[in-house]
This record gives structure tokens, C-alpha cells and sequence, in this order.
């Protein structure tokens, strides 16, 4: 429920529920040795921390349940083609490159990010009619707010916007 993006810089194993971990962020960025893992068959137990919600959704059924009923383990590459990942980065640049992804993020209006995080997590629920209508009352909220105002003035300017999240 937080309206700031997450990012999760997947280092090595995510395993386990340090798989579910990752995968309920918003932004995964993996280092180039790194893999996910859902090892639970192999222990008698089922996934959890919301993996089976988060693998279904994004690999699709099949994909999932293989995943999930084999244990193997999907390297950074498989995970990016596969739609798990947003990025791979040669480990050493792993925590470089995430803070600098953050710090581009954190640039960006606020409002706007929040508004569209909560869009998107609701479309995975919702019709496309009900998602059209919650984007055009989120809109709205946005095009009321200083930040809007902010973004358009510094264009018209042809300067970098600051935004303040109001």
C-alpha cells in the first residue's frame, strides 16, 4: 500500500520467501549472478508471502506452477525475458545502479508515482472499464495538484522540474 516506488536489488539467492520478497516490489533490479528460487516442494510445503498471487500474475499459470512445482531456479537473464526482472546489472554495480535508479525516481512527481503505482496494482483486479474510471479520477486528483502545475511551468520554461508532493 505504500505510494512510493520499491525497488528491490535481488544481490544473489532469492529464495523462498526472499523470492516473495522481491517480487512484491515494484521495480526489480538483479545482479547478473543472481536467481530466484521457489524451493518449497522439495521441503513439503507450498509457497508463500504472496507467490503464488505474484508468480501467477506475471509468468502466467503454467509458468508458475512449473516453477513453483520443480524448484528450479531461474537465473537473472530467464528473469528478465521472463518479466521478472526490469534490469540486470554485473554484480558489482548492483548497489550503484539501484541508488542512482532510486535518485532518478525520487526526481520525478511523487503524486504522480503514487497514483500510478496504485493504478496499476488495482488493474490486476479490475475490468477495463472500472480501470479506466479509477486512471480518470486519479487524473484528476493529479491535475489539481501543485506538482501538475510545477511540471507544466518548467516545461513551458525548459527546466527540470521540482517537485514537492502536494
Amino acid at each position: 500500500g505504500m505510494d512510493k516506488p520499491v525497488i528491490a536489488a535481488v544481490g544473489g539467492p532469492a529464495a523462498g520467501i526472499g523470492m516473495s520478497f522481491a517480487l512484491a516490489c515494484d521495480l526489480i533490479v538483479m545482479a547478473d549472478d543472481a536467481y530466484i528460487m521457489s524451493p518449497f516442494s522439495s521441503i513439503g510445503i507450498i509457497p508463500d508471502g504472496g507467490a503464488t498471487w505474484l508468480l501467477a500474475r506475471q509468468l502466467g499459470y503454467y509458468r508458475a506452477y512449473e516453477l513453483c512445482a520443480e524448484g528450479a531456479r531461474l537465473g537473472a537473464e530467464e528473469c528478465l525475458s521472463a518479466g521478472l526482472a526490469n534490469r540486470v546489472v554485473p554484480a558489482a554495480d548492483l548497489q550503484e545502479h539501484t541508488v542512482a535508479w532510486a535518485q532518478s525516481l525520487a526526481e520525478r512527481a511523487p503524486l504522480a508515482l503514487g497514483r500510478t503505482k496504485l493504478a496499476m496494482r488495482r488493474a490486476a483486479t479490475q475490468g477495463f472499464g472500472e480501470a479506466i474510471s479509477l486512471e480518470a479520477m486519479l487524473q484528476n486528483a493529479c491535475l489539481e495538484s501543485d506538482d501538475a502545475r510545477e511540471g507544466v511551468q518548467a516545461f513551458l520554461e525548459k527546466r527540470k522540474p521540482v517537485f514537492e508532493g502536494r
